[in-house]
């Protein structure tokens, strides 16, 4: 009985442990982005003819966005790209970002795979259109306040299921299910020419985090272990 008790205790203690650990964690603490964030547009010192940013206050600030989405456009963005060590299996991703009072912008969170296959969008625009799903192809109109709000995509087997402030917006199926969660996009459109004033974007946190191990199975594993002891 005491063995058995110590195991139990053991495995409530390691699926404590598991529980909330993050693959990926940034909160933007401190007065810079960290190294593993990079953007493809441009080397680091070309960076400044790209966008105007600063970290301060726990916050990603995106104060001007200076690169043309395309030729004779009049939309400017950035996206900042970040990998982790693949997920496989269950997770829940989260991003917590908005926008300030303004017009013309939006902030989106794409999750690829381990072979660039695409796991979820969730794109966010002021004119009150979400859209989710692989390429935001899902749109959902919805009315938000200026200010953070969570953007959380939740994988379940072969599903992908979108929340807004913990509100459910959908699940959709996602056929890239066997690649491990890697890649992280972080984008910011504004559609106007660059020179304008902008009202920044916000970023306060991002997420990747395994789902837990289940207490019954890390019972198991303890059991049978200690049972090859007694052996």
């Amino acid at each position: 009985m005491k063995r058995f008790l110590c195991v139990f205790a053991a495995a409530a203690v390691l699926a404590a442990a598991t529980e909330g650990r993050a693959q990926f964690f940034d909160d933007f603490d401190g007065d810079d982005l960290a190294p593993h964030w990079s953007s493809p547009l441009a080397p680091p010192e070309f960076q400044h003819l790209v966008w105007a940013h600063r970290v301060e206050g726990g916050l990603l600030w995106v104060d001007d966005l200076l690169f043309p989405s395309s030729g004779g456009s009049n939309t400017n963005y950035q996206y900042l790209d970040t990998f982790i060590p693949p997920v496989f299996g269950d997770f829940t991703a989260i991003a917590v970002m908005g926008l300030t009072a303004g017009s013309h912008r939006s902030i989106s969170m794409r999750l690829s795979g381990t072979q660039a296959g695409g796991l979820g969008d969730f794109i966010y625009n002021e004119n009150g259109v979400v859209g989710i799903g692989v390429g935001g192809t899902t749109v959902l109109p919805t009315t938000l306040d200026p200010g953070l709000h969570e953007f959380k995509m939740v994988r379940t087997g072969a599903q992908i299921s979108y929340f807004l402030d913990n509100v459910h917006l959908g699940t959709l199926a996602n056929s890239n299910v066997d690649q491990g969660a890697y890649w992280l996009r972080l984008q910011f459109d504004v559609s106007y020419p660059a020179g304008l004033p902008m009202a920044p974007m916000l970023v306060d946190h991002v997420s990747v985090v395994p789902a837990p191990a289940s207490t019954t199975v890390v019972l198991m594993a303890l059991a049978l272990s200690s049972r090859k002891r007694r052996n």
